[in-house]
């Protein structure tokens, strides 16, 4: 009779690790359908809420007439684990688009997604010009209030003797959420405005000034000449500055009319100045306008931004701004800056002389061939988007064009 032979030790070991190995496969399996098991489940609660928001803006809509702003408007109606979303933005199809979305607390991923989080809708960047005045105050706000939203101010202005009556939108006071991202740095908005391209088609567009002087100083003019035609600081700003920016920043930009006639007292409120930098006050045959895709800012630009009560004295008096407080504005950089606007005292025969905000806030006028600083302003194409961002400095508007 043969003696039966048993497993050696090696075999059992070998055995005991294939069945490890085994183990280990089949509840990495078992695992990984739990967790993605999990995330249909928290994908499908998304989902679930977004179609819960989407009929509280159709009830929404049903019961005031209106579509809402924010879905922190709507009464949404929703049972099911938590949800909570980064990113809720109703689009201006009033659409809508979740996206950095956590349930009962865990982020929801998605590997297939650029930015790594799972999305409910689709997202379309608004129009810039749409987006920013759906934001922006009320043209009945009568008084700055510590900022109120932080958005855009809304002002109306008589015709003038280049332009009808207009409506445009501002920010003003010194903490509104107005920073862009243009040309890989950091700009500001002034604000929206109806605008003329050379094609005569008039369109709100955006206008945003550098955050930085273009030069430490330079010539309104080399010739001493009040005339923006024969510029040396317009030209300079149109061909050397206008190249060395980005081709994706030239492409954003609009080439349209800068209003380029005179005023003549210093001591007079912004209105005065927005009325007659639009006016005919220049010297013989000087041009009172000219197409541009840089300029610089108007008086009214700078004034304008204490309105409303941010500064009375610097809104109604330009020249004694620096006696009150400039710091109340935005655009306030502490230096002697050039603005566009001639200064045309002597019933328009003055060819010299240039405004200029001064270091102290207040506006002052000199010849042209004198050392000052300058920031470009632009206007950017009417259909220009935002595809991210809220205004503030740590974050930006980014913007978009197709």
């Amino acid at each position: 009779m043969k003696n039966k032979k048993g497993f050696t030790l090696i075999e059992l070991i070998a055995v005991l690790v294939i069945l490890a190995i085994l183990a280990l496969i089949v509840t990495l399996l078992v695992l990984n359908i739990i967790k993605k098991t999990k995330e249909s489940a928290d994908k499908r609660s998304i989902d679930a809420y977004g179609r819960s928001v989407e009929i509280a803006i159709s009830n929404y809509v049903i019961e005031t007439g209106k579509f809402p702003q924010s879905i922190e408007e709507l009464q949404i109606e929703y049972r099911g684990n938590e949800v909570v979303c980064g990113k809720k933005i109703i689009n201006e199809n009033y659409s809508i688009y979740l996206t950095e979305c956590r349930v009962n607390g865990k982020e929801v991923k998605d590997e297939e997604e650029k930015d790594g989080y799972y999305h409910y809708g689709k997202y379309i960047p608004p129009i810039a010009v749409n987006y920013l005045i759906k934001k922006a105050n009320d043209i009945n706000t009568e008084n700055y209030t510590a900022g109120n939203k932080n958005e855009m101010y809304t002002f109306s202005h008589e015709k003038t003797d280049q332009t009808p009556e207009e409506i445009d939108y501002r920010y003003i006071g010194n903490i509104p959420n107005n920073y862009v991202e243009f040309n890989d740095e950091l700009w500001r908005i002034i604000g929206v405005f109806e605008t003329e391209d050379e094609n005569g088609h008039y369109k709100k567009r955006l206008k945003i000034i550098s955050s930085s002087t273009v030069n430490e100083s330079i010539k309104w003019s080399n010739f001493g000449v009040n005339n923006w035609g024969m510029s040396t600081l317009g030209s300079y700003l149109n061909s050397e500055y206008y190249n060395s920016l980005s081709e994706d920043s030239q492409e954003m930009i609009d080439k349209v009319k800068y209003y380029t006639a005179g005023h003549g007292e210093s001591r007079d409120m912004a209105e005065n100045f927005y009325h007659n930098e639009r006016g005919t006050a220049i010297y013989e045959s000087y041009t009172i306008n000219g197409f541009n895709y840089i300029g610089l800012i108007y008086a009214s630009d700078y004034f304008y931004t204490y309105a409303l009560g941010v500064d009375d004295m610097c809104f109604s008096n330009a020249r004694e701004c620096s006696s009150s407080n400039p710091l109340t504005s935005w655009m306030y950089i502490g230096k002697n800056e050039w603005t566009i606007v001639p200064h045309v005292w002597g019933g328009g025969l003055d060819p010299f002389y240039n405004f200029y905000i001064g270091p102290e806030g207040g506006i002052g006028s000199n010849a042209s061939d004198k050392l000052k600083e300058a920031r470009a302003t632009l206007y950017l194409k009417a259909d220009i988007k935002i595809a991210d961002g809220d205004g503030t400095s740590n974050n930006p508007y980014i913007l978009l064009n197709d």
